[in-house]
């Protein structure tokens, strides 16, 4: 790992251990969607190991609460979720979440599938098996295994950043792709990257009219009772936490943490991106 990801790491873990302690005053209540990428061996901050994985779904099988990604949107409940779709989350995970008799939803990018993201292609070089997506019959298998399929647009492009027109058919198209493929109309669409300034307006609109039931960001943060069906908040679960944060977030020690996607916040982790030279 780079010096620059090393020392970003360093500063997400001392962020979250100072927040726990005032943290655990200010639990919010709603629904907890946890944001999963990796579940395997590559060196990145969002990756999860496979031991780490089994060790954190052992612990939510005994607190309960583990709804599908329709019930969270309801504001009840955890949900798993995935982005992207490597193939570690079939190989790796799934059986440790069919083991635990959970649910999880998948947010697959049809236009990549069996190959590699373009922001893990620049980060690994040659591209490591371990960022190859799943392919389009690995995506049955998930299905099969009792797994949802959602939609991440085609290529993984940050839709803030597209005209009108070419979100139309980013969005568009995923959807027609997955029902084409797997012979299902996803329910749930997932922004790519998915903090405040990665979609807009027109994004929501677009999603609404695709004729999704509804759409998850990558915003820290707990969906309760005014919580917007087009954007529901997640909790990323990442390569800095320890179990003891694990549990902090599922039981909202860390619900604080959503100060991170105010404009300051949002800002400020920008800045630390630069000054580090990290993603």
């Amino acid at each position: 790992m780079a010096r620059g990801s090393q020392t970003k790491a360093a500063i997400k873990r001392l962020v979250k251990r100072l927040a726990m302690a005032p943290g655990r005053f200010w639990p919010c209540r709603g629904s907890r969607i946890l944001t999963y990428h990796s579940v395997g061996t590559r060196s990145h901050e969002m990756n999860v190991t496979p031991g780490m994985f089994e060790r954190q779904m052992a612990w939510l099988a005994g607190h309960g609460g583990v709804v599908n990604l329709c019930g969270a949107a309801e504001g009840t409940g955890i949900a798993i979720t995935f982005d992207d779709g490597y193939r570690d989350n079939l190989v790796n995970a799934a059986p440790v979440l069919r083991d635990c008799g959970f649910t999880a939803t998948c947010f697959i990018v049809p236009g990549r599938m069996g190959g590699v993201l373009d922001h893990d292609r620049q980060e690994s070089r040659p591209a490591s098996d371990a960022c190859v997506l799943m392919t389009w019959k690995e995506a049955a298998s998930w299905r099969e295994m009792g797994f949802e399929i959602g939609a991440h647009t085609m290529g993984h492009r940050r839709l803030s950043q597209c005209p009108a027109q070419e979100q139309y058919a980013e969005i568009t198209d995923c959807a027609r792709a997955i029902q084409q493929h797997l012979g299902v109309f996803p329910e749930a669409f997932a922004y790519p990257f998915g903090s405040s300034g990665d979609y807009d307006r027109t994004s929501v609109r677009l999603v609404q009219e695709a004729g999704f039931a509804y759409a998850v960001s990558n915003r820290y943060g707990v969906n309760g009772a005014a919580r917007d069906r087009w954007a529901l908040r997640r909790i990323w679960i990442d390569a800095t936490d320890d179990m003891s944060m694990f549990r902090a977030k599922v039981e909202g020690r860390l619900d604080v943490l959503s100060v991170l996607d105010s404009d300051w916040g949002v800002r400020g982790r920008r800045v630390l991106n630069r000054l580090l030279k990290t993603s």
